[in-house]
């Protein structure tokens, strides 16, 4: 994505082999895949066999440390984003990332500190891929249900004064030459969760103009914390103000339609403008002194494990 010109915050993923390898190493796998052949043809009809199933596959997970060959990677990646941001337990992003799309079913893990809470939460990242949701999406597409390779982004929090997601056509008329974009004050959580009516936007992809706009007052946010994140108030004169402003729109508008170009199709982006004014990459085609937009793909590719 990077290569694309995208802002993308630095990191490293973790790809589906070091999932395997977790899996193979601790034999984590070969005891899921038992459990699953012993369980009958009810478990694609019944919901509450679904989540017996969730519940028992949790507890094999976390019955299964990291091996130290697994867990010395992420460690020593993740020693290496702090040397290259200059910032000891720089607070990061865990979150999954896989070849297929399976936007909600996944745990993401906001604004994780230090080598032994990472490693924690990628191996939670991982058996989140036994949620209840996430066992009843691959009965249904036919899928394997005992193997579910997933990759992990572990990427450096943005300090994001507002955040949210962009489509590249509108969903609700199919209409491919707009853009909607979507966010709240704080991170981004708030919108995806759906807790919050979120500050929309439809810009004509022709010439990066706001079409339409919807401003609504927005009461609750959601912000880091030295422990984690947190929902909070928003203050009471931003409650009416949108998150971003025209100029942040077309920016943000702009960069999704790159990536819609190299990509081919329609793309979902959750995305973040940030509180500063520092360029994050110089090959990013922003200026100085323009505040900045970050934006992330929710249908990343795998990759293999690099800070590069």
């Amino acid at each position: 994505m990077t290569k694309i010109g995208m802002r993308v915050p630095p990191g490293y993923a973790i790809s589906v082999d070091g999932f395997g390898r977790y899996m193979e190493l601790t034999g984590l796998g070969a005891r899921l895949q038992e459990y699953f052949d012993g369980l009958g043809p009810e478990l694609a009809t019944s919901v509450q066999k679904q989540m017996d199933a969730s519940r028992a596959a949790k507890e094999l997970f976390a019955q299964t440390p990291l091996p130290d060959e697994v867990g010395g990677l992420i460690e020593s990646n993740y020693a290496t984003l702090c040397e290259r941001t200059g910032i000891p337990d720089v607070p990061v992003a865990v979150r999954s990332s896989g070849a297929i799309s399976m936007p909600g079913q996944m745990e993401t893990y906001l604004y994780v500190r230090g080598a032994h809470d990472v490693k924690h939460r990628v191996r939670e990242v991982w058996e989140s891929t036994f949620n209840t949701r996430a066992i009843a999406f691959r009965l249904e597409k036919g899928l394997a249900v005992a193997k579910a390779p997933i990759g992990v982004a572990v990427l450096k929090m943005v300090n994001a004064k507002s955040a949210g997601v962009v489509l590249t056509v509108d969903p609700t008329t199919a209409d491919t030459s707009r853009v909607v974009v979507e966010g709240n004050w704080g991170l981004g959580e708030s919108v995806v969760s759906g807790e919050i009516t979120p500050d929309h936007f439809l810009v004509d992809k022709a010439d990066l103009a706001v079409v339409e706009r919807s401003v609504s007052v927005k009461t609750r946010q959601v912000i880091p914390t030295a422990q984690g994140t947190v929902k909070a108030d928003v203050p009471a004169d931003l409650q009416d103000r949108a998150c971003i402003d025209d100029g942040e729109i077309a920016e943000i508008a702009r960069v999704a339609l790159s990536v819609e170009a190299h990509f081919g199709a329609p793309r979902t982006w959750s995305g973040s403008s940030t509180r500063t004014r520092r360029c994050p990459r110089a090959s990013s085609g922003c200026r100085p002194g323009r505040r900045s937009s970050s934006l992330r793909t929710s249908t990343p590719r795998p990759t293999t494990s690099s800070t590069r």
